[in-house]
């Protein structure tokens, strides 16, 4: 199974439309730095989107993304769900039944009030953190994340053995998410911010997603929903940053596909 990321920025991308920074400017010259809203696919037998960035349709075109079988949301925030709405067309003409969706409570009323005039479109079924979702291939567990209420982290265990955590958004864990996490092969983790931390209680800063991916002794480490320009950082400084804390620790790029 591979697991590719579609967007890897936070909720403006890089560059952002009204910023001018050394960090959009790298962005603007180097296609590579580039970074749409935040979400991924799963790709196996079958393929599964974790959350449904604003920039959906762009990056399926980019990806050659023309099939889903299955929404994974992890909360109603815009830059996770703005491209729930590029679903209707290929759900009712393509697809021609509804597609399942997994989501927690909260961002089930968010998206009925939302997108209603979609209600035909999904079979939604609700969870929270706990509870399991069998695909035959993969077991899907929502894990407690501390954001917007209802959210959650994804976790995906293969039959093969393999366990990776999604988790984009999130501020510092709690304890019973990180046992849950101890020794993944694989944790995909929301870093928004460089060096200081605008939002302590709902984000983590690159230092703190890398000291928790140490923590949790995973088997590698991947950051996204990177914003990089709120205090300016280029992928150069980033990369000698990780290069000096662990050969595992990596930054996620828009079109980036890992096996999981």
């Amino acid at each position: 199974m591979r697991l590719r990321f579609l967007g890897t920025g936070s909720a403006v991308g890089v560059p952002a439309f009204f910023c001018g920074c050394r960090a959009c400017e790298e962005a603007i010259a180097d296609g590579k730095a580039r970074r749409t809203r935040s979400s991924v696919v799963l790709e196996g037998e079958a393929f599964y989107l974790l959350d449904a960035s604003p920039d959906l349709r762009t990056q399926f075109l980019r990806e050659h993304v023309s099939r889903l079988d299955g929404l994974f949301l992890t909360h109603q925030h815009f830059d996770h769900s703005g491209g729930i709405g590029e679903l209707e067309s290929y759900v009712r003409i393509s697809r021609r039944e509804p597609l399942p969706a997994y989501l927690t409570k909260e961002s089930r009323r968010w998206l009925e009030s939302a997108f209603g005039y979609m209600s035909d479109c999904f079979a939604i079924q609700e969870w929270a953190a706990g509870w399991q979702i069998d695909l035959r291939e993969m077991v899907v567990t929502a894990v407690e994340a501390q954001h917007e209420p209802g959210t959650v982290g994804i976790l995906i265990e293969t039959a093969g053995g393999s366990r990776t955590a999604y988790l984009p958004d999130t501020g510092p864990l709690p304890e019973a998410t990180k046992k849950q996490l101890e020794g993944v092969d694989t944790l995909i983790l929301g870093a928004t911010f460089w060096k200081g931390n605008w939002m302590p209680e709902t984000h983590l800063s690159i230092e703190q997603a890398v000291d928790l991916g140490l923590e949790l002794k995973v088997g590698r480490l991947y950051l996204t929903h990177l914003a990089m320009h709120h205090q300016p950082v280029t992928n150069r400084e980033v990369n000698e940053y990780l290069w000096s804390r662990g050969r595992n620790l990596h930054m996620a790029c828009d079109g980036m596909c890992i096996e999981i």
